[in-house]
């Protein structure tokens, strides 16, 4: 690696963390003005609350993986030079559909948990990767604005999936 291209990666590195840290540091600041504790309680509670506990760090795990891996797509899909804004809606219709699988159908009846969130899995990515070829054909075929499509499919997607799960 040149000289130049590590100074870059470094500078881009550092860049990264230091808007990481803002972001953090600006967060605990409104979060200690809105709050009714103490400041030393509410930074407590907020810097080191999610690692006393291992049921409190799988929590934190369990919210904050979907958005790891919807962030991650959202960069491919970027990557790719396309501006597919669904990761959101499929976040939030997929496990929808995976739930109504799971609770209404006899697959899963007898079969050991791996295997069954292995299917469950599966059938997240299918719906997600089928919702998300919409914008993209419809730019393809259609010529349609893929961000405009996917904008609307989101709102469409979040109350479709209230409403299924509420049924």
């Amino acid at each position: 690696m040149k000289k130049v291209q590590r100074v870059e990666a470094i500078f881009e590195l550092l860049r990264v963390v230091l808007g990481l840290l803002v972001a953090y540091c600006i967060t605990l600041v409104l979060i200690v003005i809105t709050s009714d504790v103490s400041a030393g309680e509410v930074i407590q509670n907020f810097v080191l609350g999610p690692f006393t506990t291992p049921r409190r760090f799988g929590q934190l795990m369990g919210k904050f993986i979907p958005y790891v891996l919807g962030g991650c797509g959202m960069c491919f899909i970027y990557g790719c030079g396309r501006f597919n804004l669904i990761g959101e809606g499929i976040v939030n219709f997929a496990p929808a559909v995976a739930c109504i699988v799971l609770f209404n159908t006899p697959i899963f009846d007898g079969i050991p948990w791996v295997l069954g969130v292995a299917i469950l899995l599966i059938i997240c990515c299918a719906v997600g990767g089928a919702l998300a070829m919409v914008p993209a054909i419809g730019r393809e075929k259609l010529k349609v604005s893929e961000m405009v499509t996917s904008i609307i499919m989101n709102y469409m997607l979040l109350y479709l999936s209230l409403w299924l799960l509420k049924m």
